[in-house]
């Protein structure tokens, strides 16, 4: 997520960010308003319940408390459940601009954003440009090669 917030405008990365009895996964500014984002990102097989949600919604207003400029990002790769989608959508509409939530699909849209990865277009014009045959279905595969 610290890449992908780089290159998105973001600088000044703390992480993790600990406050009295609290713990926030990273914090960032935004390069251009020097506004404070303090974000919590999570890797499970189950999507982000309710419950989590509002502890990271507690935790930032508390600490906008003292600081009404700081904003909110809650990351998960496996998505949020249907009474966690729920409940951001009853946030009312200033709340949804200090506090916003991303799961795997807009995660993976910040991340062609930020060209990490690139769109399903570009993908198939390089694609294209080596292979002279007609394609059929597509798989990613990812190699990590690691050197002793």
């Amino acid at each position: 997520m610290r890449i992908i917030l780089g290159k998105l405008n973001y600088a000044d990365f703390m992480s993790p960010v600990t406050t009295t009895g609290m713990e926030f996964d990273i914090m960032t500014k935004d390069k251009k308003t020097q506004e404070p984002v303090l974000s919590e990102c999570k890797v499970h097989e189950d999507q982000i319940d309710t419950g989590d949600l509002l502890k990271f919604f507690g935790k930032l207003c508390h600490e906008r408390s003292n600081n009404k400029a700081l904003k909110g990002a809650f990351f998960s790769t496996s998505g949020f459940n249907g009474t966690a989608q729920k409940n951001y959508h009853e946030l009312s509409k200033e709340d949804k601009q200090v506090f916003k939530i991303y799961g795997n699909e807009a995660i993976v849209e910040l991340l062609r954003e930020s060209n990490v990865f690139v769109s399903s277009e570009e993908l198939d014009r390089k694609i294209k440009q080596k292979i002279v045959y007609l394609l059929g279905e597509r798989y990613l595969v990812f190699l990590s090669l690691t050197c002793m």
